[in-house]
């Protein structure tokens, strides 16, 4: 029997093979063009394999995939066929179907030569079986040239948007919704609102971030995500755990400056069109506008919830007892933290702060400062009993005293740095003079290039570190200036606690800022112990004394007393809280 030709059984292998129709359609052109929708794309590419005798045809389809990268499941799948030698013949609507990035498809090109494969565009002429085609070149590079040309003008448009205080992102952040009236604002979203609220509450009270992605798990709270999916805020059906928080979505909620009404636009940016990888932006490239929705979180609190988690993580010990003076408690002398010291095998009333620098030898700080947590904790609610009872009792006097302690402060911290800020913008300008006067004489020939670069370094370096130090004087002093309305923001917390019986974590949070303790009067014996409790706004309070009292006929007068009249340290804040006999 003779046995068939090879020409007749290399068309017998073709007809068996597929003819690849590829389709794709980006999110952006599928908003622009109904023309280049999936479905019509396919249809074309039925038409064209009918037309011209193509067996075999399957589709291929990317649906909502840019065109400049090749990581696609359509194009993966296609090219798996054609690795796998089941390929004749690859065909698409025209080039920029199959992609946008010139070398990527010299490779997918180079992939069908080695393959066999002939690839043609059914609309541009394009076909390998009649050789190179310099168009198709052209074509190629003219597509790229589009995509970068189309992205340059999107980032223009955004950044008009952005600067203009218009949301860039597409959702608004948990807590808020977009308005229905106007889409480019937000409004606050009842339902989420009110859990952002509770987690910044159970940061108040010392929850770090681990230990309320577990009270929300257990209370059953929706993550972000799927609110917005069950909410209706974003389409389509989610599959993540409903329940599932993290200490990594607990964090950015307790970042977020958002929730203080103000939008902040420009916190990303991508490298180029070619890279969609999010680059975190410098703070500085932020565009901040303030008062833009209304806000969720009190300024207050959020400031006091990010000094908080600023402090550091508490640490664990054996008894699991942890204080509610924890993160606050600082040691006079070295002004380390203070680490609290208990153990399973120690009683609550055992419990006692050590200085950490004394502890770690990292300072050279000569007391352990030891003090029993129960008795510090007495001393400081005592303390503040006294200062809202003062408060409640003498609230004009209490002000009064107050304004007048905070100006003095501000006045003697004010003048120390603007002496060193001028000082040092003087030294920066001199700085400028002999750099320029160094590279004259390099011009001239006086110094070589070798000691001209040698001078100018040691110049540059001294001119930085003093430009670092202008910095941080001029927002020392803008901090000041803040601090001067700090004495209304104080009484507004002291109002709040004017009955208190014990101590609570947000109360502590809400009005102490640090409690600095002394080494004892007599170290190994009895003695006194200072403590120094530094409220938030205001500092340390001076003695709480009323004024002297004149009547005049049937008439009262007080005289609040004078800014210099007022001790800059005084016994109230000296309470002899301890005393321990050597035995």
């Amino acid at each position: 029997m003779r046995e068939p030709h090879k020409d007749v059984l290399y068309q017998h292998k073709l007809d068996n093979k597929i003819t690849a129709l590829y389709c794709r359609l980006s999110k952006e052109e599928a908003e622009r063009a109904e023309s280049l929708s999936i479905e019509n794309q396919r249809k074309i590419l039925l038409k064209f394999c009918t037309d011209n005798g193509f067996k075999n045809p399957k589709v291929f389809a990317d649906d909502g995939e840019t065109g400049v990268f090749f990581d696609r499941p359509g194009l993966n799948e296609m090219l798996a066929e054609i690795r796998a030698g089941n390929v004749s013949t690859v065909i698409i609507k025209d080039q920029s179907r199959i992609g946008r990035e010139v070398i990527e498809i010299g490779l997918l090109k180079r992939t069908f030569d080695e393959y066999n494969v002939r690839f043609m565009s059914a609309e541009d002429g394009l076909d390998t079986a009649k050789g190179f085609d310099i168009m198709s070149l052209l074509r190629d590079v003219f597509n790229e040239w589009f995509v970068a040309d189309t992205s340059r003008k999107i980032r223009a448009v955004q950044r008009t948007k952005g600067l203009s205080g218009e949301p860039l992102t597409s959702h608004a952040p948990y807590g808020y919704k977009k308005d229905p009236e106007n889409p480019k604002r937000w409004v606050v979203d009842d339902v989420s609102a009110k859990v952002v609220r509770q987690i910044f509450k159970y940061a108040m009270e010392g929850m770090g971030v681990s230990h309320i992605a577990d009270k929300l798990r257990e209370e059953q709270v929706e993550i972000p995500t799927v609110y917005a999916y069950n909410a209706g805020y974003i389409k389509g059906n989610c599959t993540l755990d409903p329940y599932d928080w993290h200490q990594t979505t607990v964090a950015k909620v307790l970042e977020r400056r958002e929730y203080l009404g103000e939008l902040i636009n420009f916190k990303t940016y991508t490298k180029s069109y070619k890279n969609r990888k999010q680059q975190k932006s410098d703070p500085s490239d932020y565009a901040v506008f303030e008062n833009a929705h209304p806000a969720i979180i009190d300024e207050d609190v959020f400031d006091r919830v990010q000094k908080i988690r600023s402090s550091g993580k508490r640490r664990h010990n054996h008894s699991g007892r942890v204080s509610m003076l924890s993160g606050l408690v600082y040691c006079a002398d070295c002004k380390s933290k203070l680490y609290l010291s208990s153990g399973a095998c120690l009683k609550p009333e055992q419990d006692n702060y050590v200085c950490s620098g004394f502890r770690t030898k990292k300072k050279r700080c000569e007391s352990a400062h030891f003090i029993r947590r129960v008795v510090l904790e007495q001393a400081v609610l005592k303390y503040i009993q006294e200062v809202t009872a003062f408060a409640s009792r003498h609230d004009g006097i209490f002000v009064t005293m107050l304004e007048a302690q905070n100006a003095d402060r501000l006045k003697r911290d004010s003048v120390a740095d603007k002496k060193t800020l001028a000082q040092s913008e003087k030294r920066i300008r001199e700085l400028d003079k002999i750099i320029q006067s160094l590279y004259e004489d390099k011009v001239s020939g006086i110094i070589p290039e070798e000691r001209f670069v040698m001078m100018s370094q040691v110049y540059e370096l001294e001119q930085q570190g003093l430009k670092a130090t202008v910095d941080a004087l001029q927002a020392q002093i803008a901090k000041q200036l803040e601090a001067s309305e700090g004495v209304g923001k104080f009484l507004k917390q002291v109002r709040k606690y004017t009955q208190i019986t014990e101590l609570s974590t947000i109360m502590l949070n809400e009005l102490i800022e640090r409690v600095e303790v002394h080494a004892r009067t007599k170290r190994y014996s009895k003695g006194s112990q200072q403590i120094d409790v530094h409220f938030n706004y205001v500092g340390i309070i001076g003695k709480l004394d009323l004024p002297s009292i004149q009547t005049t006929g049937m008439q009262t007068q007080a005289y609040a007393p004078k800014a210099k009249q007022l001790e800059k340290v005084h016994a109230m804040d000296r309470i002899p809280v301890m005393s321990t006999e050597r035995k």
